[in-house]
């Protein structure tokens, strides 16, 4: 990605963290998400002219010591905030008690995903009470895992509602409580291995997998060897940013002008929905969603480094390049490691066909493309990603084999024996 044309405010975030060059998307991304919260006042047109905030997801899957601990990033721009509430918490709590006066709802800006449905709930209470921006933080995927996936305190739907700002109500006997959140707001940054991202999304069709803007590497790790040298004295005052550039926009109702980036959003979403099938069309709309989002973020970051306290901002030329960029290769990721989830190679077919009369149907030489090609004159499918998919189970189950690129035979792979002469 060029660095050369992103706001001011993240080129001095790429100089800081960006050592490693191979960073310097995950950075971006970072900064761009941990960013989309902290203008909560800032709102952009979404599909059906409701108006709404930025907040992102960020899910970064990585294998462990290739740098995915750069995400911290996060933490540093929200250190000032989090400080200043969590002193006006403090004070507000101790300041009840001595009322006798029930606590108030929690109004910190950085969750832990260690975290039940409940407290969630009551977190976008003080959310709603006070307007703060809600971020929620983890760097190992299994914390967020075992709080998701807990019988009595589950939240994928809460998240999933907030993502769209949706209402979110809880009405519970036992202490004769009843919470209605007209309108959630939280950004997400997560990070994980392959396995662990593997075991949290394991439900991809759940609707939180296509939320998220997705950082998938496969790069292996390097040695990285012990020497005297001295950390490097830290030049950003990363919270002092992070501080400002929410203040700046605090109380100040936004309108954010995405429409440049309409065009684009209409070309991409037709072209791929010729592609997709009717069960995976919401990859496509959220991630349309999302280059909005993205968009939007940006003309707020560049709008704050001008000091621009316009009613209106714009998104420009350069916003547009950049967040095109990242959503498309945030879908690319996204599509590469759906395929590695448990029973999304499995295929449903239109019509009476099954999978051995489809494979009957081939040669014994056959390309995905050819496969598309003979089940679309039977109607059996409508799209050149179910005959991906269904050529990965043909090899996964043994049917067939890989000769080269694009290429297969039916028939496993006949192996010699190392015995063999």
């Amino acid at each position: 990605m060029d660095a050369t044309n992103i706001p001011e405010s993240l080129k001095l975030i790429v100089n800081e963290y960006g050592h490693d060059p191979g960073l310097n998307t995950l950075i971006l991304q970072t900064a761009i998400t941990a960013f989309s919260a902290l203008a909560p006042s800032a709102r952009m047109k979404d599909v059906d002219g409701n108006l709404v905030t930025m907040d992102l997801f960020l899910v970064v899957i990585r294998k462990a010591g290739t740098g995915k601990a750069v995400i911290k990033l996060a933490r540093d721009l929200y250190k000032d905030i989090q400080h200043h509430y969590y002193t006006l918490y403090q004070n507000e709590l101790a300041a009840n008690k001595g009322l006798k006066l029930p606590p108030p709802f929690p109004y910190l800006p950085v969750l832990a995903s260690d975290i039940t449905k409940a407290r969630l709930i009551e977190h976008f209470m003080g959310q709603q009470e006070q307007g703060t921006p809600l971020l929620l933080f983890e760097t190992e995927l299994d914390t967020l895992f075992v709080s998701t996936r807990s019988d009595f305190g589950g939240f994928k739907s809460e998240l999933r509602k907030a993502y769209h700002h949706e209402p979110i109500t809880s009405s519970k006997k036992s202490n004769n409580t009843y919470y209605h959140v007209t309108e959630p707001k939280l950004a997400i940054i997560v990070s994980g291995t392959p396995d662990q991202a593997i075991r949290f999304f394991h439900h991809s069709k759940d609707g939180l997998y296509s939320r998220f803007m997705m950082h998938y590497s496969l790069e292996s790790p390097e040695w990285r060897t012990y020497t005297d040298v001295e950390k490097k004295h830290k030049m950003l005052d990363m919270g002092k940013l992070g501080f400002e550039y929410y203040m700046f926009f605090l109380e100040r109702n936004v309108y954010v002008d995405v429409s440049i980036g309409y065009e684009f959003a209409n070309t991409f979403g037709q072209s791929q929905f010729e592609k997709f099938d009717e069960e995976e069309v919401a990859q496509i709309t959220r991630h349309v969603f999302m280059f909005f989002r993205i968009l939007g973020t940006l003309a707020c970051i560049r709008a704050f480094d001008e000091r621009d306290v316009s009613g209106t901002i714009y998104a420009n030329l350069d916003d547009l390049d950049i967040a095109r960029e990242m959503m498309l290769e945030s879908f690319n990721a996204s599509d590469a490691f759906l395929n590695l989830l448990p029973g999304n190679n499995a295929v449903n077919l239109n019509g009476e066909l099954s999978d051995d009369e489809v494979f009957s149907l081939l040669n014994d030489e056959f390309t995905t493309p050819q496969v598309f090609d003979k089940l679309k004159t039977y109607n059996a499918i409508k799209s050149a990603r179910t005959a991906q998919r269904l050529v990965a189970k043909w090899l996964e189950e043994g049917l067939a084999h890989k000769l080269e690129k694009a290429k297969y035979k039916k028939g496993a792979r006949l192996l010699q024996h190392p015995d063999a002469e």
